[in-house]
């Protein structure tokens, strides 16, 4: 199930990672890692597209997703080095706090799949990113 632009916040318990980031397509996909300790075998993406700027690591437990207050933007573009940024993009932060990590996106999307890991993400498929690899489910 695909949510595009979905009311935030969203919070997730699930060990997130980095599954891509391309500057040349201002793209960046988030993927939970599967846990069959805790019946967590499918995926949960979470992609941000026109990315404009960034601060996050590269894995996490847990992801919270909300917009940034208006004097947490206005810290991110100080972040920046005061570049400006479009007053259209959506200020995501990544967690409770700033620190946590923040994108500012032009959109972004979220999945919940039954695709193994190691597929190619949902998210990415279904906007054209010209599959490399499987978007098969697990079983097929």
């Amino acid at each position: 199930m695909i949510k595009r632009n979905p009311e935030l916040p969203l919070s997730y318990d699930r060990r997130f990672q980095v599954w891509l980031y391309s500057p040349s397509m201002s793209r960046l996909a988030l993927r939970s890692f599967p846990d069959s300790t805790r019946d967590e075998l499918g995926s949960i993406e979470v992609m941000f597209q026109g990315v404009e700027a960034m601060q996050l690591r590269t894995v996490r437990d847990g992801l919270v997703l909300r917009d940034a207050t208006d004097a947490e933007a206005e810290a991110i573009g100080e972040s920046v080095g005061g570049r400006p940024l479009s007053a259209k993009r959506r200020f995501v932060v990544l967690g409770e706090r700033l620190r946590d990590g923040w994108v500012v996106c032009a959109w972004l999307a979220v999945a919940e799949n039954d695709l193994d890991y190691s597929y190619m993400p949902e998210l990415v498929a279904e906007i054209g990113l010209g599959v490399i690899g499987s978007t098969k489910k697990k079983g097929d």
